[in-house]
C-alpha cells in the first residue's frame, strides 16, 4: 500500500493547498494536514490512539474554519457534514492505517528525517496530483 498516496486522496476530500498565479504551491501548504497531524502525534505520546485520532480531527476542523474564513491559506473543497466525515476518515486512517500499521506503532518511526522523507513523498506526489488535474482541464476545453 502507498500510504502517502492514501493519504492525500483523504486530506484532498476536504483541503487543498492555495496556488498563487507565478508561483504555484507552498511546500508547506501541500502538506499541511499531514504536518498537523504528525505533529499532533509527537507531542501526545502518553494519549490513547482515539484520543490522537480525535485531537487530529479537532486540529484539523479548526484550520478548516480558519480557511473558510478567509484567516488561513488554503481552500476547503466541501463544507458541512460532508467535510466533518473527510475530516475523521482522515485522520482515522492516519492514525490506525498509516501509523499503526504502517509505522508499527512506533513514533520514533516518524520523527526525524522518515518524517521529512515522507513529507517530502507527500507533497511530491501532491504536485503531480495537481498537474495532472491541471492537464485534463486544459485538455477537456
Amino acid at each position: 500500500m502507498n500510504y502517502c498516496q492514501e493519504l492525500l486522496e483523504r486530506y484532498k476530500a476536504f483541503y487543498r493547498a492555495e496556488y498563487r498565479k507565478n508561483k504555484g504551491f507552498s511546500a508547506q501548504g501541500c502538506v499541511k494536514p499531514m504536518d498537523l497531524a504528525t505533529e499532533i502525534l509527537l507531542k501526545n505520546p502518553h494519549t490513547s490512539l482515539e484520543e490522537t485520532q480525535d485531537m487530529i480531527s479537532a486540529r484539523l476542523s479548526g484550520l478548516m474554519s480558519q480557511i473558510h474564513k478567509g484567516t488561513a491559506e488554503g481552500r476547503w473543497v466541501v463544507s458541512g457534514q460532508e467535510e466533518v466525515e473527510a475530516i475523521q476518515e482522515f485522520a482515522r486512517f492516519f492514525v490506525f492505517d498509516f501509523f499503526v500499521k504502517g509505522m508499527n506503532n512506533d513514533r520514533a518511526n516518524l520523527a526525524g528525517n522518515r518524517h521529512r522523507l515522507i513529507i517530502n513523498t507527500c507533497e511530491f506526489l501532491y504536485r503531480r496530483m495537481e498537474d495532472a488535474l491541471r492537464k485534463e482541464v486544459v485538455i477537456s476545453l
